[in-house]
């Protein structure tokens, strides 16, 4: 799990022109998880994206906290959910088989990595 305080996704996001009209938190966490979605101006987004795969791949799931939403990504569905309070950070959590036999890597990642 790693979590910041900064101002969540959805804050973030609508900071670039082309996800301004972005209204839901719930929403922006599942664009964020998109290959190639940044609020960096000129930077292509692939950490969440990466994460989401690994952990598809992996059968297992992440989940992402941010603002008053709160998304459950497992490897087949996606599961958005209301937030009772809201938090302004942002909170990951991956969940993955770490069993020998069923441990793998993407294979774009796999020389990265070691």
């Amino acid at each position: 799990s790693v979590t910041d305080l900064g101002i969540g996704i959805l804050n973030s996001l609508r900071k670039v022109r082309q996800y301004s009209g972005i209204t839901a938190s719930r929403e922006a966490i599942t664009l964020a998880v998109e290959e190639g979605v940044s609020s960096r101006k000129g930077k292509a987004g692939l950490g969440l994206s990466h994460i989401r795969r690994f952990a598809r791949v992996n059968q297992g799931t992440l989940t992402v906290i941010s603002g008053d939403g709160k998304v459950n990504f497992y490897s087949k569905s996606i599961e958005p959910r209301p937030m009772p309070s809201r938090f302004n950070g942002t909170a990951i959590e991956l969940r993955i088989n770490a069993d020998r036999e069923g441990f793998y890597f993407l294979k774009s990642e796999e020389d990265f990595i070691f």
